[in-house]
This record gives C-alpha cells, structure tokens and sequence, in this order.
C-alpha cells in the first residue's frame, strides 16, 4: 500500500500520541486480546511499537494490509476503500487530554485504549465504516407525520401518526429506499399520549412538534416529514437537513380600481413604449422631415405643394361669383406638410406624390424612420398590455405594508420573517382564529387544522374583517404550486426575491444521528431526493410573457382620449370657418381640391360653368398678349411666363363686376 506521510509526527498538541510509558501507566493490558491480535495481524506485529509514541501507519507491514485491494493505490485515498487504514498514519492517544476525533480500539475491547487518526490529520475509517455497517438488521422506531402543503413532505389521508401502508410523498420514498439501502427496518410508532402534555408545555400543541419532542427524549429514533428546521427545534435534537425552501410574497393578480390614478396610468401606457427623451425627439424629427420634403416639392409642377391656387369668390355685399388664382401662403405649405408627416407615420407611408429627386430622397429617409418607429412601438406595447395584465399591484413586503396590507403566515414562517425583517408588528398579521381552533396569537398554528393552507383561503381581495382575513399571503412556493397543480387558487401569484430561506429536514434520535445521518447523506448525494422531489406543473392557466393577451378597452383609455380629441378638434373646424366668412361678407372656395394626402381631386360640380368661364378667358388673354397686363369686368390678369419652367396665368385683383 502507499504510505501516507503525516505532517506530524508525534500528533497534534491538542491530542498528542502516547509515550511507551505513559501507555503502561493509564492501559490495563489483556493477554487474551493480545494473543488474539497476534493470531489476526500475523507474526510481524510488535505489541510495543504498535500504535505507540508517533504517528505512523502502523498497519501497513501486517498480515491484514498485504492483501489490501487495488484501491488503496489511488491518490487521493478513496474514503470508503476498505482497506484504506492500512496507509494512514495514527497513534494511541488519551481521550481525557485529546480534542479531537478519537474512538476506542476493538481490536483490545478490555484494555480501554483510544486510537486518533484525526491528531495525526487523517480521517478515521473504521469509525466511518461502523456508522454504517452498524444499521444493518436494525428495526428503527419511526414516527410519520402528514404535511399539509406542498408535495415534497408525507401524506396520508389518515392524518398524523398513521399506521398503514398509504403513506406518499417525496420524503417518505427517500426514507424507503434509504431502508432497503442500509438494510434496515421501519417500525412506525406513535409516540406514548401520556408524553403529550410535556410536550405541549415545551412547544405547543403541533403534532409535529409533538413528533420532534418524543424523538429527542428518545422515544422514537426519528421523524419522518418535511420538519422546518427552527432554532428551537435545532436545540432540542439533531437535524437530518434536506433542503431549503424560498419564503415569498404571495398576492392576488393585479385588479385595480377604477380611480383617477387608474385613469391617469391607463393614459400614460399609449406613451410607454417610448421614454420622454425618444418622444421629443420623434416630435421634433417627423415635422421636419415633413417641412424638408415640402421644401424640395414646393412649387414643383405635380406637386402636393404649389405655389398658387384658383379660388372661388363670393361677396355678400354683391350678386354672383368669381374665379381668382392666389398665391399659396407659406404657412399653410408648412402646416400642411407637418400634418401629412405625422398622418404619413401613424399609417406607415407618405402617400402624396413626390415629384423631385430632393424630395425622393427625403421620402426613403422618412419611410426608414417610419417603419422602425412603428415595429418598435407595436412590439413595446404588446409587451407593456401583456406585462400590466399579470402584474400585481405590490411587488414587495414593503410595498404591501405601504398600501395597508395584513399578511396570513404561520407561526414558524412569521419567526423567520422577522428575523429577516426586525420586528414586523402583530397589526399586520392576522391572528390564528379562536372561533377556528386557533390561540389568538399571531400567525396560524392551531394544532387541529392545517396552517399552510389556511393561509391561502383567508385570502380576500376585499375584506372587512381583517382579524380573519388578509390582503396577502406569506408562505412556501411549494404550497402554491401544490395547490395550483389541482387547479386551486389559480388567481394567486407569489411576487419579488425570496423574503428568507426556509431550512427543512428530519429530526434524529441523538444516539442514532451518527449512522442514519452518515447514511442519509450517502442516499441523498445519489439524487434520489431530487428526482422524487422534481418540480411539479400547474394546471392553472397562469399568462406568461409569451402569450397573446387580450387588451381590454379601459386599458386603452390613452387611445381614446386622443382619437376623441382630434375628432372634437376636426367638428370644430367647419362652424369656425364658417362663422370667420360670415364676418368678412366673402365666401372663398379653393378651385384646386386636395385630399389629405395633398393629390388633386376634381372640383366641385356647382364651379364648373366658371371654371371654364376662367379657362376661356386665360386661353383669350394668352393668345392676345403675352406677358402684358389685361383688364376687363372681371379684374387685372397677370401672365408670368417663366415661373417653374411654364407659363402661369394669376389673377393678383379683382372687382366686383357693376
């Protein structure tokens, strides 16, 4: 075997090894164990050297280590190797003067000597090895206790204590298969009633309190169920721990009410896709690439924007009408151009007709911005209805203690959620029902009912009791999800990080926690807890992220403010117009229609004998003069013929005719 060398030789000061001397002076020695020994080491065994003044192994030259096995060979030494002693150093050691790890010798049972691998700083295997092997025919006294949440616990329809073969759950097939691993048995035990009232004073009146307490005094050599490991029970017995559990904030799905608030945020989330910053600058960029487009197309023959129109004109103060070409004020191109930029974005294109290259080039840049502007904001949306349609109205202890909240919670979860939190005041938690077998007390622990779930079903949105129920919920995610895999309590939603970690495990008969703790341990790094505790799916239809949800029309309020304010703004136009002729006694028609898109529309029937009146009369002036000023009973016609590459007949006065 390879020889581990140890790093001192003659043990730690804490635990030094035993002189020859000092060996004689405290070890009675056996001659019948002494001769048994020799029998079983073979005839290099040194009764004086043995174990002896250094550390040493002190093994590895006798008969029992030559046939050691193939693993004794590997570096670093295998734990369980059965024959990994042989290689590692220890000596004989006093317990009364030795700190460390230290166990009395089986090879002389009447001689009282103590042997320490620990001193010489290797780990004991025969001690590892007893743990285990001592298991083996053993029928353990085990109380089961049924959990009332979650799925990895015991169940049993009988309840508590029960003794019958219809226990389930992931705990209760760790502890089977940890039986037939360790060649063990279970023998289920109720623990004796005349215990109940000691226990009841101690801890209170929880069966699994009750179970904890007869397993400490040693009337049951464990427990089996999921047991919150709390600093009171960890003092009482050692703890088999199995795992953690996350404590979370637990609410009812967002319902808010409808209020001025709801009013105000429903607005604002038409707005959202984009922050501030974005919207300023898309409010600033769309108008100018409107203005720039007009700015390349105006005046331009075909275009949108020309710099001259024909008019109808009608005088009140005078009999019949009159047609007249005016110039185009350069604030109505403007705004016109701004209004067709922003309608060109909501609808996705420019649908005007551009005619100049400027203008082309201007409309591709607009087209780009437009259609990222709109997949973005689409997308954002979306996201932000679905979002708000799960959200909750808190999203954290402190924000539920802020709108008023009281919380449901066992007794054990409010103790480790105020270590967490300092003192959280009895007002906000409601107090375990006398009416319903409860203390008063805050926080639900009555003995007869099942806390963890009670706590779910006190849950009211809208409450007028709150001694009974609560706003919220604080408790395991496993009881949750237990609940909402058989499609119960499906409108609530655990919200925010875990409040604590919730530590849960066994509780373990002192005398016996060495070996079933060892054992245990073993069985659960083979992950057969894991795989019988694996997560389980929800039957609840829960929405996600990723779902298409409806919207619903409150949630559009912004839409409509906006779409009802530009319809009340365009029911406004026409009375003003109209109101604006009146006072000015003359009534102006435009000749040249153009739909919001800016193209041309044909005239209105009604003008049809004086637009080709006014046609007959520009053909008679152009042909009789050509660039000269021509009055008649209609007024003073202006021919400019080089304006935009085309001659332009504009009629600058006009008169009524008498």
């Amino acid at each position: 075997a390879v020889e581990l060398i140890p790093e001192k030789e003659f043990g730690d000061q804490s635990c030094p090894c035993l002189t020859s001397d000092a060996l004689n002076a405290m070890v009675v020695v056996d001659n019948n164990s002494i001769s048994k020994t020799y029998s079983k080491f073979g005839t290099a065994f040194n009764v004086s050297t043995y174990g002896v003044g250094r550390c040493a192994p002190h093994d590895i030259d006798l008969e029992h280590c030559s046939g050691h096995s193939d693993c004794s060979r590997i570096q670093p030494l295998p734990y369980d190797c059965d024959q990994s002693f042989c290689s590692r150093s220890w000596c004989y050691v006093d317990p009364n003067n030795c700190s460390l790890a230290s166990a009395r010798s089986m090879d002389f049972p009447s001689s009282n000597l103590y042997f320490s691998y620990a001193t010489c700083g290797f780990t004991d295997p025969f001690t590892y090895k007893a743990r285990t092997e001592v298991l083996k025919g053993r029928a353990f006294r085990v109380g089961y206790n049924s959990n009332t949440g979650g799925w990895r616990g015991a169940y049993n329809p009988d309840g508590n204590f029960a003794l019958n073969n219809q226990w389930t759950g992931a705990i209760v097939n760790f502890i089977d298969f940890a039986a037939l691993m360790g060649d063990f048995k279970i023998d289920m035990t109720t623990p004796p009633s005349w215990l109940r009232n000691a226990s009841l004073q101690f801890f209170g009146e929880s069966e699994f309190d009750f179970c904890i307490y007869a397993t400490a005094l040693g009337y049951l050599d464990f427990c089996v169920a999921m047991y919150t490991i709390t600093d009171k029970r960890a003092a009482v017995t050692p703890f088999f721990e199995m795992g953690t559990q996350p404590i979370y904030l637990i609410v009812f799905d967002s319902e808010d009410e409808k209020g001025w608030d709801y009013f105000v945020e429903s607005f604002a989330k038409v707005f959202k896709p984009f922050t501030p910053d974005t919207w300023i600058i898309l409010l600033l960029a769309i108008p100018c690439l409107g203005i720039l487009i007009m700015y390349h197309e105006y005046g331009a023959p075909g275009g949108a924007f020309p710099r001259s129109e024909e008019v109808v004109v009608a005088n009140s103060a005078v009999e019949g009408e009159h047609v007249e070409t005016r110039r185009v004020p350069l604030w109505r191109s403007v705004s016109r151009s701004i209004y067709m930029s922003f309608l060109g974005c909501f609808e996705g294109g420019w649908g005007s007709q551009i005619v100049t290259r400027g203008g082309k080039c201007t409309l591709l840049a607009t087209a780009i911005l437009f259609m990222v502007i709109l997949a973005i904001y689409t997308a954002n949306l979306a996201a932000i209805f679905t979002s708000s349609a799960i959200a909750p109205n808190v999203d954290s202890i402190e924000a539920a203690i802020n709108q008023g909240y009281n919380f449901c919670m066992t007794r054990n979860t409010l103790d480790l959620v105020r270590k967490q939190y300092g003192s959280l005041p009895d007002k906000f938690i409601v107090p375990d029902p006398v009416d319903l077998g409860g203390d008063g007390e805050a926080g639900f622990a009555c003995p007869n009912c099942d806390a963890r779930t009670r706590i779910f079903e006190m849950m009211r949105r809208s409450n007028n009791d709150r001694s009974i129920y609560c706003d919220a919920a604080i408790g395991e995610l496993d009881d949750l999800t237990a609940f909402q895999q058989q499609g119960a309590h499906c409108e609530k939603q655990h919200v925010g990080d875990p409040l604590a970690m919730e530590r849960y495990g066994m509780p373990i008969f002192d005398r016996e926690a060495d070996s079933l703790m060892t054992h245990f341990a073993q069985v659960k790094n083979t992950g057969h807890l894991e795989q019988s505790a694996r997560d389980m799916p929800s039957n609840c239809e829960v929405p996600s992220n990723d779902d298409d949800l409806p919207v619903s029309p409150d949630e559009l309020i912004g839409l409509w403010v906006i779409v009802a304010a530009l319809v009340l703004i365009g029911c406004m136009i026409k009375p003003i117009n109209v109101c604006i002729q009146r006072r000015r006694n003359i009534t102006v028609h435009s000749l040249t229609k153009l739909s919001q898109w800016g193209e041309q529309v044909e005239a209105v029937e009604e003008h049809e004998e004086l637009i080709a009146h006014k046609k007959k009369k520009n053909e008679q002036i152009r042909n009789e003069t050509r660039g000269e000023s021509v009055e008649n009973s209609e007024g003073i016609v202006v021919l400019d013929q080089k304006r935009d590459g085309q001659d332009t007949l504009e009629l600058v006065h006009s008169r009524p005719t008498i």
